[in-house]
């Protein structure tokens, strides 16, 4: 297939030759797809090239835009942070008195390694591209299998490395890539499972690293997959190896918010600073002898006019000496681009999946409605439970305890930090909403759980029956009267009252 592009006839190089003409022309027709995206009419329009979008996105790319796009590193981190805020734990026994030795290993490993805000990091560098790798640091030949651990303590060190955009124009499963797509990225895919009897079938078999800043022999060679978590981005669909960088749907949206909000900013800038018109006298006359002098002293004098109205702009003088010269300001006129940067905000939210002003408000969303706060909850625990967990958190854990780093648990579950938001006030709201549960004379809700969901420990037993010993209301004593004749007419009225059997009627006189 002699026209297929450098790129796409290295992809088969590597490969055996039986499967060379089946990837080829798979890659070919990814290649011609990838050439019509932004193309309509039947071809004849490019409205990529028309508006100026990029139809291929470098790793490189992707980061210039996280580092300096503003809103669009917030785009990225969002997500992200939220997920892993704060601190996590890793639970085996319910039981909060009883610490289990795997709980106290996760515990000392996490202090130590700074397990959770590195797992954060390997996340957001996933989402910068395809992929990202977490490295397992336990020192020998880094191209054997991860050797077997005594403990957490052998456990040296955790690495992320962001992996590049393989874009399907070069092929997903290449071993040579377009360096324009991968440009940027520190991890690359160096050889895959080809054995189609292998569970690891189709997955990645070694890895090359590589870091700008240290120089090491370990990272001249291919790694060994054991001694790698890989994480693919959010949104993987093919396989479980790339996704889709969280940055590409909304590339062109970022691209068209700097159009408006940069062209905005400078039309405002010349609008407020529109300039002068210099209306010179159509009968004004120039010294000279001749026609030639009288051209060389206007030419001179409209020079010296010219430098002066620069000084005059650029506030490096307050006045203008002229002569025969009428000078008006032209008056500026600014347009309003707020609508047209909310509609791009908006596109923008709505694509990654976040409300707006949780986007471009605080990272708990302060700024946001309850309403956001619980959609933004719904999607972060989404994230936990279809990504997080199961994609990055589960396979670090459950590599550790394979190869020894961690003891063998009977089972073990995480448990996230809140990412409700809710403040302290809403949380009182709530707290009393819910104990009114019980005011129909059935126990809905204890007062340990409404404790539970105001972050405060549970009482003990005994606690509780000092807090209620302590709020009963005292006894009213019965006082003696003191008059007998009121003693005598009591006891009339209690007799009356029990004849009558509870009713009695009595008639006051006026």
């Amino acid at each position: 297939m002699t026209d297929l592009p450098p790129e796409i006839r290295a992809l088969g190089e590597g490969l055996p030759a039986e499967l060379r003409a089946a990837t080829e022309s798979i890659a070919l027709a990814r290649f011609q797809f990838a050439r019509q995206i932004g193309m309509t009419h039947e071809g004849a329009r490019d409205v990529y090239t028309v508006l100026g979008y990029d139809a291929d996105i470098t790793t490189e790319q992707y980061r210039d835009l996280y580092r300096r796009g503003g809103i669009a590193g917030r785009a990225v981190d969002a997500i992200a942070k939220a997920v892993w805020r704060g601190d996590g734990e890793l639970v085996e026994d319910e039981n909060v008195e009883v610490e289990t030795e795997f709980e106290k290993t996760w515990f000392e490993m996490n202090d130590r390694l700074k397990i959770w805000s590195t797992l954060q990091r390997t996340h957001i560098l996933a989402s910068l591209s395809s992929f990202s790798v977490l490295l397992l640091g336990t020192g020998g030949d880094w191209t054997t299998e991860l050797p077997k651990g005594r403990g957490q303590k052998d456990l040296l060190y955790i690495q992320p490395f962001g992996g590049g955009v393989t874009n399907e124009a070069v092929g997903l499963r290449g071993q040579k890539t377009s360096q324009s797509i991968t440009f940027g990225s520190d991890v690359m895919v160096a050889s895959w499972e080809e054995n189609v009897n292998s569970p690891r079938f189709g997955q990645p078999k070694t890895y090359n690293l590589r870091r700008t800043n240290v120089v090491t022999t370990e990272l001249s060679k291919p790694v060994h997959w054991s001694r790698i978590i890989h994480v693919p981005s959010e949104g993987f669909l093919d396989d479980a190896v790339f996704g889709p960088p969280a940055l590409e749907g909304v590339w062109n949206y970022f691209q068209d918010l700097l159009k408006v909000v940069g062209g905005g900013s400078e039309m405002f800038w010349l609008g407020g600073n529109p300039g002068m018109h210099l209306n010179m006298d159509k009968d004004m006359t120039w010294p000279g002898t001749t026609a030639a002098e009288q051209e060389a002293n206007a030419a001179a004098q409209v020079a010296a006019m010219k430098e002066k109205a620069d000084e005059y702009r650029h506030q490096l003088t307050r006045w203008l000496q002229t002569r025969g010269v009428e000078v008006d300001m032209l008056q500026g006129k600014t347009a309003d681009f707020s609508n047209n940067a909310k509609l791009l905000l908006s596109l923008i939210a709505g694509t990654r999946g976040i409300p707006v002003r949780i986007l471009t408000g605080s990272e708990r969303g302060e700024l946001a409605s309850s309403e956001d706060r619980q959609n933004w909850t719904d999607i972060v625990t989404d994230c936990r439970t279809g990504y997080a967990h199961p994609v990055i958190l589960r396979p670090f854990i459950e590599r550790l305890i394979q190869y020894g780093y961690m003891p063998q648990p009977k089972e073990w579950v995480p448990k996230w930090p809140e990412s409700g938001g809710m403040s302290q006030t809403e949380k009182l709201t709530a707290a009393e909403t819910m104990t009114k549960l019980n005011d129909h004379g059935q126990i809905v809700v204890t007062g340990n759980e409404v404790r539970e969901f105001l972050g405060k420990e549970p009482l003990e037993d005994d606690e509780i029956v000092a807090i209620q010993e302590l709020n009963a209301p005292a006894p009213i004593a019965a006082v003696p009267p003191t008059n007998p004749d009121e003693e005598q007419e009591i006891s009339k009225l209690e007799a009356a009252l029990r004849q009558s059997g509870g009713k009695l009627t009595i008639e006051m006189n006026s």
